[in-house]
């Protein structure tokens, strides 16, 4: 998706964005071609305000979401949690299926 049409469309259409927190090395777009410094005009020219963070590391390793899930896909639960500061858990709705009678 065009870097443009990924803020038109998904973070003010779909997300309804007004604030983005983004790490300072974000990229975005077919190609990854849209960066923080895009982001950040292209947004303010439709009132998304844009708060760049600076990257977190651990032991000489980037922390990120990326990272995170990567762990959690290996079952490495406990480093995940040590990252995220907290127990990683999941939400959600529970959709009842059609049940079986006796």
């Amino acid at each position: 998706m065009d870097k443009n049409k990924f803020i038109d469309e998904v973070l003010i259409k779909k997300l309804n964005a007004k604030h983005v927190v983004v790490g300072n090395d974000f990229r975005f777009g077919h190609k990854r071609i849209g960066d923080v410094k895009l982001l950040k005009s292209y947004g303010h020219d439709r009132g998304i305000e844009v708060t760049i963070v600076s990257l977190i590391e651990i032991l000489g390793k980037k922390i990120s979401s990326t990272n995170i899930r990567e762990l959690l896909i290996l079952g490495k639960i406990s480093e995940a949690n040590s990252i995220l500061g907290k127990p990683f858990s999941i939400q959600g709705k529970i959709i009842h299926g059609e049940k079986s009678l006796p």
